[in-house]
């Protein structure tokens, strides 16, 4: 029975194709940029993904090199926004954001990292913690973000009123996000993940079932053949 457990799961791992590995899915560049442009477009995207440009919703635009950067975080619904779609086909899973950060003293704080997958509500998904002005480099570990296979939108928004430097923040407060710069040269602003072709991995078809069910009987009819004819003792 042995054997036959390790065949049938030989005729199982047929469907097993397709597997993917935690890459690079998205970058944008911020070296070189003013600050205060308004968007940014990527840099780099995977193959079947789709990129949507780094921009901002309702916040003034603020000069900061190497970054994209603005104020106006107190005003309703202010965000950075950015993500990608995905090709017909594919899904997508995202674990990391790699990034640097910096706020004014009257800038936000204290930040929620939010995704919307598929259309779907946006659900807070890391958060950036800002204290006092220095810049602040981080690979944040995401969560929970399986199953992308229309695409994926983020938004960053101010958590609370508490500002970086203490006290509430200030209209005319900034916050800032650049390339990660722990590295030997700055690495771009990085969305890290997977993606893959959707397969029969996920849902054999009713053929293929019946296939691997017929190859499972055939071992099991074939060992209760050979028991049938062995001697006996």
């Amino acid at each position: 029975m042995y054997k036959i457990g390790v065949l049938a799961g030989v005729l199982f791992s047929c469907f097993l194709h397709g597997a993917a590995h935690a890459a690079l899915l998205e970058s944008y560049e911020f070296q070189g940029q003013p600050g205060s442009q308004t968007s940014v477009r990527p840099s780099f995207t995977a193959a079947n993904v789709i990129g949507i440009n780094f921009g901002e919703f309702n916040l003034t635009p603020t000069a900061g090199a190497n970054s994209i950067n603005a104020s106006g975080w107190t005003n309703v619904g202010a965000a950075y926004t950015f993500g990608f779609n995905v090709a017909s086909g594919y899904v997508a899973s995202i674990n990391q954001l790699v990034l640097t950060s910096r706020s004014s003293a009257t800038g936000p704080g204290s930040l929620s990292v939010q995704a919307s997958v598929n259309g779907g509500t946006y659900l807070t998904v890391a958060s950036i913690m800002q204290t006092g002005t220095a810049f602040n480099d981080q690979m944040l570990s995401i969560t929970s973000l399986t199953g992308i296979t229309s695409g994926v939108t983020f938004r960053i928004v101010a958590a609370n009123q508490g500002a970086a430097g203490g006290g509430m923040t200030g209209s005319g407060g900034t916050f800032r996000i650049g390339d990660y710069t722990l590295t030997a040269t700055p690495t771009p602003f990085s969305i890290n993940g997977t993606i893959a072709a959707l397969t029969a991995t996920s849902v054999p078809e009713p053929a293929s079932i019946f296939m691997l069910t017929a190859g499972i009987a055939g071992l099991l009819g074939g060992r209760r053949r050979l028991t049938d004819r062995a001697p006996s003792r």
